[in-house]
C-alpha cells in the first residue's frame, strides 16, 4: 500500500510509492517557506529527502526496543530509592534526564548516539512509571 500527499495540499515530492517518513521530512524541514505557501500556494515544496538519511529496517527496530530496555532496567531501580528518597525529587531527576535525553534524540549526529539518548529516555520515563501512579486522584 503506498502514501500520497493530499490533493487539497501543494505537493511535497511524495510519489504514491515513497515512504510516509520522507514525505513529512520534506515538509516539517522546509522553515524557509511562509505558511501559506503550505496552503494556498500550488508550488511544489522542496523534495529534501536526499539530506535525511533514512534508518536500515534493523536500525529502526532497535530505537523502541532501546526505549524498553532503559524503562524496564530503571523502573525496579526507581521503585527502591523512593524507599530511602523524596519521591517528588526521583520523579524531578527522571524528569530532567527525559528533558536531556529528548534533546539529545534531537540533536544526535548518528544512529549510536540517538540508540544511548533513546535508551536514556527510557530511564527518565521509568521515573513517572514507578513513582507518579500513587500521586494521581482517581
Amino acid at each position: 500500500m503506498g502514501y500520497a500527499a493530499s490533493p487539497s495540499l501543494p505537493q511535497t515530492g511524495c510519489l504514491v510509492e515513497s515512504n510516509p517518513l520522507t514525505c513529512i521530512a520534506s515538509v516539517l524541514c522546509a522553515p524557509s517557506l511562509p505558511a501559506s505557501a503550505l496552503v494556498a500556494s500550488s508550488t511544489p515544496l522542496p523534495n529534501l529527502a536526499p539530506r535525511i538519511s533514512p534508518l536500515l529496517s534493523p536500525q529502526d527496530g532497535l530505537l523502541p526496543a532501546a526505549f524498553m530496555v532503559g524503562l524496564l532496567a530503571s523502573s525496579p531501580i526507581f521503585a527502591e530509592a523512593s524507599k530511602h528518597h523524596n519521591a517528588f525529587r526521583l520523579i524531578g531527576i527522571g524528569l530532567a534526564v527525559w528533558t536531556a535525553a529528548a534533546v539529545g534524540c534531537g540533536l544526535a549526529p548518528g544512529f549510536v548516539p540517538l540508540l544511548l539518548c533513546r535508551m536514556a529516555v527510557g530511564v527518565g520515563e521509568a521515573s513517572f512509571v514507578a513513582l507518579a501512579a500513587p500521586f494521581i486522584g482517581g
